[in-house]
């Protein structure tokens, strides 16, 4: 019996552009286009129910099929009778006012199971394969970008991961114009697809299922790094937990766990890191595509998108098909960081470090041969909430060190220090003129510490609002009291900043002599205070030098400067003042491009006379600028988690 339709009023739509009288329909006033299809579009959505597809209703799905594909892509309806007989768990719809009157199928996905992704084995249901290949995801015509596509392919996934039968993996094939959707439906574009279907190219999908489960979680191997340890200085630098997840990590879904992850190492930084997939090129491509990288284009509600993925990146993919892919010269992971009271952070420079250390020095523990190729990786791109942060092997030097495992390789071994270059954001520091911020923080800097404003040379505040710096004299630094001794709530009155204090003054003898001599490597002290993120002295704080390594480069007008961390363990950080290298892409815009390797390409920093003399400049503000950060790390524990 074939399902009723409904009346024609209440499936067809205005003219696209054209403004919509409703009062004509309200009797009230007048709404655009847009407010009235919004409306519609959750209005329809409170009306959809879905299920699995019946045979009743093969009749309408045959029909959507053919005026959703092409001729030589449309399935027959004896294929599609065949995936609903055999394989009907996997074959579900979207039924508009099902329990209405004119109920009404509006749309479908169909898959089938199968051991391996290719055209032979997808023609067949195979009840035991590890893999659900998608078929179809097709919309009646009057309901296609409404968000009907999206609200069935979550409801779809959702019911995949509740069955909880062996399923591994979704596959499925796309076309560049629907990536996009895909990808933002929790889709990995994982190659151009050997399979032909019909005359257009296609590319291969991938989104795996019940990854993040107890178990998974459990085997998840964890470090702890001293970032910024000084050379054979046991107890110094900044310690910070990394943890590394698999690389279908859904951090939307773990949230909570990586807050109590976060609140069990108790350390006022933990890292989490996990693979994000690429698609790698022939040697002479100039590009490699990130999987999964969401641009504006994938969140472009027309679907013609290709999910971050730039036009230049697919043109070399349609070039190199036939060609064996290339490992990825350098790795590409995400990063998110916690502090101890659970909160998220942006940026953490030492958490980074931590994070660089653990990949450059440990292959052997995070890889096995069918993953990766057993050798040591040189360089990292980490890829955190706001920036994209290179790091680099500096030096590797033997140090007496001793670790503790909690995995059961024995006893404590000797391991080695290593050294890590990264490529950090130029923070700009502007001064504080208003005469009545400049009266709150000066009464705040005296009950906190009891400076007076005579031991006060400037204040001022990094251009994001996250850090307030402060430089002092060197008898001022000096005379700040220790940490038992700091009144820590009065620095968090006031508001005109969000993140820390950075306390500073250039190196030299303290007065008297009691502060120790001289360093003569170092160009400037430094401490940072930040109770408002639940840290009130941070041992080494890596993203302070954004702000402290070009403030301290153009006062002393240098490319390169070294500070010392003055908290109770302490740190050194070695700043490079860093330039871009501008070039013209042929597919895209002009872009600034930052060198991976320093040596030999003197060009690549920068010069004394090429410092701005005031770093709040448009080029500065503009990011064009960079800052090296380099330090030691020491791994000083690694085991498994247990939570």
């Amino acid at each position: 019996m074939s399902t009723p339709t409904p009346p024609p009023s209440e499936i067809t739509l205005p003219p696209q552009d054209e403004v919509v009288s409703v009062g004509a329909l309200t009797g009230m006033y007048d709404e655009p286009l847009a407010h009235y299809e919004e409306e519609l579009e959750v209005q329809l959505e409170s009306r959809l129910t879905f299920r699995k597809v019946c045979p009743t209703d093969m009749g309408t799905v045959h029909t959507i099929e053919k005026s959703s594909y092409p001729s030589d892509e449309a399935a027959s309806k004896s294929s599609l009778q065949y995936r609903q007989h055999h394989a009907a768990p996997y074959f579900r719809c979207a039924v508009l006012d099902e329990h209405g009157e004119f109920p009404q199928v509006i749309g479908y996905i169909c898959s089938t199971r199968t051991t391996a992704f290719t055209a032979q084995s997808m023609s067949q249901h195979d009840s035991a394969g590890p893999i659900l290949a998608m078929h179809s995801v097709a919309v009646q015509e009057p309901y296609r970008r409404k968000g009907i596509a999206t609200s069935m392919l979550a409801d779809y996934l959702k019911a995949m991961e509740a069955m909880d039968d062996g399923i591994e993996c979704i596959q499925l094939l796309a076309k560049e114009s629907l990536l996009g959707f895909y990808v933002k439906c929790g889709f990995q574009v994982t190659q151009l697809s050997p399979i032909r279907h019909g005359k257009d190219m296609w590319f291969d999908l991938e989104r795996k299922l019940n990854k993040d489960s107890l178990q998974a979680q459990q085997a998840r191997p964890c470090w702890i790094v001293d970032s910024f340890a000084r050379e054979g200085a046991l107890g110094s630098g900044n310690p910070a937990a990394v943890v590394y997840c698999d690389v279908d990590f859904d951090e939307g879904k773990n949230v909570a766990w990586m807050q109590a992850v976060a609140k069990e190492f108790n350390l006022s930084e933990t890292a989490f890191i996990w693979e994000k997939r690429i698609i790698p090129l022939m040697e002479d491509s100039s590009a490699a595509i990130i999987a999964g990288e969401e641009g504006d284009a994938a969140n472009n509600s027309d679907n013609n998108s290709t999910g971050g993925l730039s036009r230049r990146s697919l043109r070399s993919m349609h070039s190199f098909q036939k060609s064996e892919p290339l490992e990825p010269v350098e790795g590409n992971y995400n990063i998110r960081f916690y502090s101890r009271n659970g909160s998220e952070v942006e940026l953490c420079g030492h958490a980074t470090l931590a994070a660089s250390a653990v990949l450059l020095s440990q292959p052997h523990i995070l890889f096995d041969s069918k993953t990766r190729a057993e050798k040591q990786m040189t360089n990292v791109i980490f890829h955190a909430k706001l920036d994209t942060l290179k790091t680099k092997a500096a030096a590797k030097v033997e140090s007496p060190m001793q670790i503790s495992s909690s995995a059961g390789q024995g006893g404590p071994s000797t391991t080695s220090s290593l050294k890590v270059e990264m490529d950090f954001p130029w923070k700009v520091v502007d001064d504080i003129t208003m005469s009545m911020d400049r009266s709150a923080i000066l009464r705040m800097l005296n009950e906190a510490f009891g400076l007076t404003f005579e031991a006060i040379i400037y204040v001022g505040l990094v251009d994001d609002g996250s850090d307030l710096l402060v430089e002092l004299t060197t008898q001022g630094f000096y005379d700040l009291p220790s940490e038992a001794d700091i009144d820590f709530a009065a620095l968090t009155k006031w508001s005109g900043y969000s993140r820390g204090l950075i306390v500073c003054c250039r190196a030299g003898a303290f007065p008297g002599g009691s502060g120790g001599a001289a360093e003569p490597m170092v160009d400037f002290y430094s401490r940072f205070f930040g109770p408002k993120m639940g840290i009130n002295e941070d041992p080494v704080t890596g993203s302070a030098f954004c702000a402290l390594g070009p403030y301290f480069g153009n006062k002393f007008r240098t490319t390169r400067v070294v500070g010392h961390q003055r908290s109770e363990r302490g740190g050194i950080v070695d700043c490079i003042l860093e330039k871009p290298v501008k070039h013209k892409d042929s597919y895209e815009e002009e872009a600034y491009e930052y060198a991976d390797e320093h040596d030999g390409e003197e060009d690549l920093l920068v010069t004394a006379d090429e410092l701005p003399s005031d770093t709040n400049t448009d080029e500065t503000k503009n990011k064009t600028w960079r800052v090296g950060i380099v330090g030691n790390t020491v791994i000083t524990m690694h085991g498994k988690l247990s939570m």
